[in-house]
């Protein structure tokens, strides 16, 4: 039996996906026991695909061979838009029978700095449903999941692959934190190979790393951003092209953030009077050179510049994750969006 303090509504929310995954899980062994997320009991629900009809139904049937039952349900903000979808779903979650526990899963942004500074969804989409928790703070909790810290990557890195039964050593993992940053997404991606890779039959070493995550491929998309800078939407676009022969959509985005990320910091670092290029590379745990380079192409953009590029990346991801836009098109679009920000010529 579950303890009859957890909380029946579990609001979880970020871009830590393995982070929130983990909860899930977690969660999943509290309410439902040894089996977790495999247990008859435990349903997952996408709004993109189920409606709240089939929402409502699951969360209304009675438990199979069990005394609990554990609803998820992803990413239902872009469903419930409307005052009326809002007033029903409140409506749902005060009547959930005591045998069902729900979790709410949404991919969130984090937006680091600027007037739009937080979370990009549950600060504005969300409100209403964070208010609704902070009223039933018996009943319901929320929780949300940053990405770590760079600085943290690399025990973050040892930990999960630990985690997922492999080992790596301590400079396999800061390698692999310098190439992916602080996406945790794309570094358990990269674990996964590397752990495959090496058949768990030892450790994962520096040069397993720079074998298979190829920096090569991070230089690329350095090459395809800086073409956009330039104003050069077909040679941008070309990139594009090669990179998509290298990689799936989800994982050349996230590098494609990382590096508006790391610009981002890399001017407010200016902006905050730091000119550096070795203090900025401690600040943001990379290699010299890369800190060097982020400081020259970042003369090109103004901060409100690059907090606009930010939002038009989460959207880019938000469409790709939602099915809203096939994920090669998406991707030349924000090729085209990003060729119109090219600022002041360095």
């Amino acid at each position: 039996m579950t303890d009859m303090t957890e909380p029946q509504i579990h609001i979880i929310y970020g871009e830590d996906l393995p982070g929130m995954q983990a909860y899930l899980e977690t969660l999943a062994h509290r309410v439902l026991g040894e089996q977790g997320t495999g247990d008859f009991n435990f349903v997952r629900l996408d709004a993109q695909t189920d409606d709240e009809e089939r929402l409502y139904a699951e969360c209304m049937t009675l438990p199979f061979f069990g005394a609990q039952r554990l609803v998820v349900y992803n990413n239902p903000l872009q469903r419930l838009r409307s005052a009326q979808t809002q007033k029903r779903f409140l409506a749902l979650l005060e009547s959930l029978p005591t045998s069902t526990y729900l979790v709410i899963w949404v991919e969130d942004h984090w937006i680091p700095s600027g007037r739009d500074k937080g979370w990009s969804a549950m600060r504005s989409a969300g409100k209403w449903l964070l208010e609704w928790v902070h009223d039933h703070n018996a009943r319901a909790v929320e929780k949300s999941f940053p990405f770590p810290p760079p600085a943290q990557m690399p025990t973050w890195i040892i930990q999960h692959a630990r985690a997922l039964g492999g080992v790596f050593t301590p400079g396999a993992a800061r390698v692999l934190a310098n190439h992916v940053g602080n996406d945790t997404h794309l570094a358990h991606q990269e674990i996964l190979k590397l752990l495959t890779y090496v058949d768990n039959r030892r450790p994962v070493s520096e040069d397993d790393v720079l074998l298979l995550t190829a920096p090569i491929g991070q230089a690329n998309v350095f090459e395809m951003t800086n073409a956009a800078a330039q104003g050069n939407v077909k040679q941008a676009l070309q990139q594009l092209e090669i990179l998509l022969t290298e990689q799936d959509p989800i994982g050349l985005l996230a590098l494609i953030v990382r590096e508006f990320r790391l610009l981002l910091l890399t001017r407010e670092l200016i902006e905050a009077g730091e000119r550096n290029a070795q203090v900025i590379s401690e600040r943001l745990k990379v290699q010299d050179f890369i800190a060097q380079r982020l400081m020259e192409r970042v003369r090109r953009y103004t901060l409100a510049e690059l907090e606009a590029i930010y939002q038009h990346l989460f959207e880019t991801d938000l469409a790709i994750k939602s099915g809203g836009v096939e994920p090669r098109l998406a991707l030349e679009q924000l090729i085209v969006r990003l060729s119109r920000f090219q600022g002041v010529q360095p």
